[in-house]
């Protein structure tokens, strides 16, 4: 073979090796237009203030986020209004996240750190983002904290750009609220102290009324039999006490009532009416008020709420519930002394210990403790 056909063939092998290692490296290492430490997670970075839409597709809820004028709402809960300080953060604390480390980039690994797809049995929340011209601005999936990276001062989360294969270890960790409720300002809290009157209603029938007396027991004003039970119909007025709620959906969703109850607090009344939304209990407010009970139903005008479950049982107890006869009081038993063949016991000192005892155990108490 002469000399310029031999560098003709050693040429060609080399070009082909090179061609067969950038392929390779090409497969093997997706995503390459994002450098570790300099790119952010969030795509809307630099444009935050334009972003007027937020879809959340978590384990527990979904719910949609929009922006009105300086406000945000849910816009699929009837633009029930919403924190934008909540908002706020979320966007900031994503914006601030930067892609540390890549990690898999198979779907079939995505759930051992949590960025796989919404879905049955998915743990994984989407951030989807759209512009207030309606274009999309993109989303991320936000997976696991990540164990390592919680001992550093900002921590670190497993996370991935929606629609991307490549799954990251971002630096950071998204700032938003743990449920729905978390969205939303805290709702006004009604004392049950100043609940004066209980009234429950089975449709256009009153079927139970009672009044508070000075004691604080309630008495039904009819003084009818059975009797009235003190603590049923003391938690009934308690479902106003607190401001946490489950889920927020518009009033005209809620189909007929199941149970109205009406509260008597001060000068006015609450009433409560209690109904479904797609198979779970709401309730929603009506009525007239001042004070934190009149705040209660501005409020909630318009709307239903889900409360949690331990005060919801208030609101749906049975008649017979309320009426149920009170259980006998525990009477202690009448001598809660020691045996009285407690050495050196004394009756009238208490539980008959003896006084030497009684003056170690004071000593004790009063000496300083040992340096």
């Amino acid at each position: 073979m002469s000399p310029s056909a031999f560098k003709a063939l050693l040429l060609a092998s080399v070009a082909a090796v090179v061609v067969a290692i950038v392929v390779v490296r090409a497969d093997q290492a997706p995503d390459i237009s994002r450098a570790p430490g300099d790119a952010a997670l969030a795509p809307y970075v630099g444009h935050e203030a334009d972003v007027s839409k937020i879809a959340i597709d978590a384990p527990d809820y979904k719910m949609t986020l929009v922006r009105k004028g300086q406000n945000w709402v849910a816009g699929d809960r009837g633009d029930f209004p919403a924190k934008p300080a909540a908002v706020a953060t979320l966007l900031s604390s994503l914006a601030a996240m930067r892609l540390e480390e890549r990690k898999t980039a198979k779907p079939e690994l995505y759930s051992e750190i949590g960025v796989e797809d919404p879905g049955a049995n998915a743990k994984s929340t989407r951030y989807t983002f759209e512009y207030a011209s309606g274009a999309p601005a993109g989303g991320v999936i936000v997976g696991k904290r990540s164990v390592a990276g919680s001992l550093d001062q900002q921590g670190a989360t497993f996370a991935r750009r929606s629609g991307d294969k490549q799954a990251w270890l971002a630096n950071g960790a998204p700032t938003a609220p743990r449920d729905i409720s978390g969205w939303f300002p805290d709702l006004p809290t009604v004392p049950a102290t100043e609940v004066k009157q209980v009234k429950i209603f089975e449709g256009d029938k009153l079927v139970f009324s009672a009044d508070r007396d000075g004691d604080g027991h309630y008495a039904r004003d009819d003084g009818g039999e059975p009797a009235a039970n003190d603590t049923a119909v003391k938690r009934v007025g308690q479902a106003l006490v607190g401001n946490d709620f489950e889920d927020v959906r518009p009033a005209a969703e809620m189909g007929p009532p199941s149970r109205h109850a009406q509260v008597g607090v001060g000068d006015g009344v609450i009433d409560m009416f209690v109904g479904d939304i797609a198979g779970k209990t709401f309730v929603r407010f009506d009525g007239n008020a001042t004070g934190a009970a009149g705040e209660l139903i501005a409020r909630m005008k318009g709307f239903a709420y889900r409360p949690p479950g331990y005060r919801l049982t208030g609101l749906t107890q049975s008649l017979a519930e309320l009426t149920a006869a009170e259980p006998a009081p525990i009477e202690p038993p009448a001598d809660m002394s020691m045996p009285q063949g407690f050495p050196g016991a004394q009756p009238g000192s208490p539980a008959n210990i003896p006084p030497e005892v009684l003056e170690q155990l004071r000593r004790q108490a009063t000496s300083p403790p040992p340096r």
